[in-house]
């Protein structure tokens, strides 16, 4: 079989519009210089059906450039080796339309968007991204619309931001797998193991597992995320949020499931600003320090027919609400544990939980389910709750200094019609 060349694969490209390869293409030695920014693509309409083949840039070239207003087809293809110090290591997409199938790009490199920078539109099917790397979005920068369905984005990694896509504009993910990709620096800024969101970002029926950053494990967001019908399990930051940190962010998160991931704080979750929850699990998270499954900072959270089992830290083994608002409602927190205070949740600030159970939670010091430690003008309200089988040195259900209200709740099989202290310290 003989092997193409990019000049090959050029001359089709501007004399084809539907293109299918009979063998692999290779960049040869004496094309670097003239395809140093890819092969142009400045034609409309032209469909590249790989056939199975693959395109080889050889660590040297980026393989396209399409230009603006043109509507190109990739199919059935693998890029390989790609590189350009600028944006996008196998394609630049510069105001063009672009829609890949059933394709595969590794090992590709670039300064933006290890194997494509976005900045047109741009649709993904049943593909797969692997092992490549840039200083920022190891595999996609999105900068305007972009869809992936089924795709799988597997050990891709950037120094500073997205392991695998930086978005910068609409991105929505149905279906995709997105597993080991990492954020390489060590330092407290390095973000997103799997994706960095700094604009819409929709998620879908997807999973995330063993992600890694310093910060968001599997996400950081900047901007709006909807999660729903998802999975993170086994992400780990350094720092705050092992699958998911919207320090600054607005995100709303539906049946999906946390487990296993790990931080300093938060271990599947840290907020710092508009959090809400409703129909998901979390279990067997941990925090070294505050909130093993969430750390909510400053920010506001609102937990809805949600369900935290098995989750560990050093203080609010569930949720560490510091200085934050939150609300909890039909929720479960069971077999929680604090190495230090509060089993289940440790609260700092302002707080209101309805019709939920607290079940064999436990806390080292205080608060086998609940340590508030009101000394400002932070509150606990409890409405109709459960609390059965929790233990602590000190209070095995509620720890609090002042600013408790309690109202037609059962604390170990004690019901309390209504309980109102603002100054004194509370132990159940």
């Amino acid at each position: 079989m003989c092997i193409k060349n990019f000049e090959y694969l050029d001359n089709l490209i501007h004399t084809r519009k539907n293109i299918v390869l009979d063998s692999d293409v290779i960049l040869d030695d004496y094309e670097e210089s003239k395809y140093k920014n890819g092969i142009k693509i400045d034609v409309n309409d032209v469909i590249i059906d790989g056939n199975g083949h693959s395109i080889d840039a050889r660590g040297k070239t980026r393989i396209f450039h399409i230009l603006s207003n043109k509507n190109i087809i990739l199919k059935n293809i693998t890029l390989i080796d790609a590189y350009s110090s600028g944006e996008g290591g196998a394609i630049f997409n510069d105001e063009g339309t672009l829609s890949i199938f059933e394709s595969n790009i590794y090992k590709s490199i670039a300064g933006s968007g290890g194997a494509i920078f976005n900045d047109g539109e741009l649709t993904i099917y049943d593909s797969s991204f692997s092992k490549n790397f840039a200083d920022w979005a190891g595999a996609i920068w999105n900068e305007k619309k972009c869809k992936l369905y089924n795709s799988l984005f597997n050990e891709n990694s950037a120094d500073d931001m997205g392991g695998a896509i930086l978005n910068c504009g609409e991105l929505s993910i149905t279906d995709n797998k997105f597993t080991k990709n990492i954020t390489e620096r060590e330092e407290k800024f390095c973000v997103g193991g799997a994706i960095c969101n700094d604009n819409i970002l929709t998620i879908s029926k997807s999973s995330f597992n063993k992600n890694k950053s310093a910060n968001g494990g599997a996400i950081l967001n900047y901007k709006e995320l909807n999660i729903s019908n998802s999975s993170f399990k086994e992400n780990i930051a350094k720092n705050d949020g092992g699958a998911i940190n919207n320090g600054n962010g607005c995100s709303s998160i539906l049946e999906s499931t946390f487990s296993n991931n790990k931080s300093d704080n938060g271990g599947a979750i840290f907020n710092g600003n508009e959090l809400n929850i409703s129909k998901s699990l979390l279990k067997e998270n941990i925090a070294k320090n505050d909130g093993g499954a969430i750390h909510n900072k400053d920010g506001c959270f609102s937990i809805l027919e949600s369900t935290f089992c098995n989750n560990k830290s050093d203080n609010g083994g569930a949720i560490n609400n510091d200085e934050g608002f939150g609300n909890i409602s039909d929720s479960k927190l069971n077999g929680n544990i604090a190495n230090d205070v509060g089993g289940a949740v440790y609260n700092d600030g302002i707080l209101s939980i309805l019709n939920s159970l607290f079940d064999e939670n436990k806390s080292y010091e205080d608060g086998g389910a609940i340590f508030s430690d009101n000394w400002g003008k932070s509150t606990l309200s409890i409405f109709e709750c459960s609390f059965n089988k929790n233990l602590s040195k000190r209070a095995n259900n509620i720890w609090c200094n002042k600013g408790l209200y309690i109202k037609n709740s059962m604390i170990d099989e004690r019901m309390f019609k209504s309980l109102n202290k603002k100054d004194f310290i509370i132990l159940l």
